[in-house]
């Protein structure tokens, strides 16, 4: 949705302006990237849940995820699920690109762009994000570029203390800027080689909505 006063043509070079954005960006890094770190992930999730919220109607929903680092901090994404609003969009594509710096052997500091696009329906979606990690601790904080008022922060931790136990444990945390929030304790294992499973289990469960509160994940690293 736009606001202002620009005219149907003008709103149409600046839609077609900022499907453009990410990608150039993301194209000014490729050079670094054909030397650096390549790996991805293709699987299906029971339902896929952002933010605390179905994407997919509670449905399965299968999705491919590269990611490239490079040891100089930068890196970028690119990310394509299924989703259903009960509408004519079927699939989202996410591209990021950011870039960490490493402060200390414990503290790291970053930030960067992220593009949400969807097939059908919806406008392209662009935030601007900075990230801080400290030990076993990240917070991540969100602000769309077209809307300033439109926040959002997340923040996971890593249960370390629980090494002896298969696996890894985290709980992660999303705020809102109206208020909105949500909570997870999340679990991955390595069930075979290059298989991974997952398990999300929402603050839901706490008020005995566990159908709708539990996400199993398995997917296939490369």
């Amino acid at each position: 949705v736009y606001y202002g006063v620009y005219t149907h043509s003008s709103r149409e070079k600046a839609k077609m302006f900022k499907r453009l954005i990410l990608p150039m960006v993301l194209a000014t890094f490729i050079s670094p990237f054909m030397f650096a770190d390549v790996s991805g992930k293709v699987g299906v999730m029971s339902d896929y849940m952002w933010r605390g919220q179905s994407q997919s109607m509670g449905d399965t929903s299968y999705n491919l995820g590269i990611d490239y680092n490079h040891d100089n901090g930068l890196y970028g994404t690119a990310w394509m699920g299924q989703v259903d609003f009960g509408d004519e969009a079927e699939w989202e594509y996410d591209l990021a690109v950011g870039y960490n710096l490493t402060v200390t052997d414990n503290l790291s500091l970053g930030g960067g762009v992220i593009q949400y696009s969807y097939n059908e329906g919806y406008d392209d979606i662009e935030e601007l994000f900075v990230n801080a990690s400290y030990k076993n601790s990240s917070i991540y904080y969100y602000v769309d570029s077209d809307n300033s008022d439109n926040t959002y922060m997340e923040f996971t931790h890593h249960l370390a203390f629980l090494s002896d136990v298969p696996g890894d444990f985290y709980v992660k945390y999303g705020d809102f800027n109206n208020g909105d929030d949500w909570a997870a304790l999340k679990y991955s294992n390595m069930v075979a080689p290059n298989v991974q499973l997952s398990l999300h289990i929402m603050d839901g469960v706490r008020h005995g909505d566990a159908t709708d509160s539990m996400v199993l994940a398995m997917h296939y690293l490369f």
